[in-house]
């Protein structure tokens, strides 16, 4: 009998750090957040997503941007959907804001950064807004624009002043973005 051999498959996790904004329709993106935020866009029909991870609300930022942040990046919610979208439409023309799924997760004890990225999410009309907000975990954030898939696994720090992550995950969550119809695009 005749051995079946699938070719292999090269997964390459690319990460998304703070002020980034990247897309892709192969390789997964990923973010790790605690206080900031990361948004994930994707698209069912073309498979592509897009990621970024933002790190500044206006309206409660105290620390003088030019002192904190390297130039050249997206760190405000204002900033970072319209540059991803710009990405996501450089790549497929095609693309319709109301046919985009979104996730906004992470926020830890940061409402200020959460609801101004949900209502920057909420001008552009996508499909849904998934969210995994505040709480008092860290969370690694991926997205597989292949499968569809959003992973969030959650973490308790050690403690509130260090950042380093408990050895095991307090939840992992799976949020399916793939449209079970794509007629419907």
């Amino acid at each position: 009998m005749d051995e079946l051999k699938f070719p292999e498959i090269e997964i390459i996790k690319t990460l998304v750090f703070e002020g980034e904004v990247k897309i892709s329709e192969k390789d997964i993106l990923e973010a790790n957040v605690s206080t900031c935020v990361s948004v994930c866009l994707y698209h069912p029909g073309h498979k592509i997503g897009g990621m970024c991870h933002i790190t500044r609300s206006r309206e409660h930022d105290v620390t003088p941007s030019e002192e904190y942040l390297k130039t050249g990046g997206y760190y405000y919610a204002d900033e970072a959907m319209p540059r991803l979208l710009e990405l996501l439409r450089e790549r497929c023309p095609s693309i319709i804001e109301g046919n985009l799924e979104s996730v906004l997760a992470g926020g830890r004890d940061n409402a200020g950064l959460i609801t101004e990225t949900y209502n920057e999410l909420r001008k552009y009309g996508f499909r849904s807004i998934r969210l995994d907000v505040d709480q008092d975990l860290f969370r690694d954030v991926s997205l597989n624009p292949v499968s569809g898939i959003v992973t969030i696994i959650k973490y308790i720090p050690y403690s509130r002043t260090t950042p380093f992550l408990s050895s095991k995950p307090e939840e992992k969550k799976e949020i399916c973005l793939l449209d079970i119809n794509p007629q419907n695009l």
